[in-house]
């Protein structure tokens, strides 16, 4: 049964400055993880059509030509390492990471949603701490002019740039559900995740 949202006390300015705040912050969260959503889907989307075009050139060069195109191998690797990152926003936008809501979904839904936002706050935190060890990784790459050596030379700063990138809008959606989890919390909206309603 869906609970009542409304407040029985009389709504003065002050409350309904108070119930105004949580409603900017879940709009807010919700755009940001659609902006980031979208600019991971267009770059890794854009990536992978690249790099089935290149296949498909290198394979057909070397089947009907003399040679393929050089640096396929090496620029597939590094480009390779920026679709996987570009995507990891993403995925935690449409949920498809993995979790197991087993155990909050038999929790009462205020306690199920502050577990869910003590765990994803603590994975947040965790994913920063990556993202700021990838961003000084990948200023080292830069500063030494760190290459891929092969057939042809393959800068590695950028690939090592998108994993810092990738990381951080990752930390960014997860602060995102935490404010959503939160909201859900004030509001005592229902906790139990549907697509798990089937199992025991």
């Amino acid at each position: 049964m869906q609970q009542s949202t409304q407040d029985p006390i009389v709504n003065t300015s002050t409350d309904a400055g108070r119930q105004a705040k949580p409603d900017v912050l879940q709009t807010s969260a919700r755009r940001i993880m659609r902006v980031l959503d979208l600019i991971g889907v267009i770059v890794s989307g854009a990536l992978v059509v690249f790099l089935m075009l290149l296949s498909v050139f290198d394979v057909g060069m070397r089947q009907w030509g003399s040679r393929g195109i050089t640096g396929t191998i090496e620029w597939t690797e590094v480009l390779l390492v920026i679709m996987v990152f570009a995507g990891l926003a993403p995925a935690e936008v449409s949920k498809a990471n993995i979790r197991t809501p087993l155990v909050t979904n038999r929790l009462p839904d205020k306690w199920a949603h502050g577990v869910r936002a003590l765990a994803q706050a603590i994975a947040a935190v965790f994913v920063a701490w990556l993202a700021f060890k990838a961003l000084t990784e990948a200023r080292l790459a830069l500063d030494i002019h760190e290459l891929k050596i092969g057939v042809v030379e393959v800068p590695v700063w950028p690939a090592k740039f998108s994993i810092a990138a990738g990381l951080f809008a990752l930390c960014a959606v997860m602060i995102c559900r935490v404010i959503l989890h939160l909201d859900d919390l004030k509001r005592g909206a229902p906790a139990r995740d549907e697509e798990f309603e089937g199992l025991p």
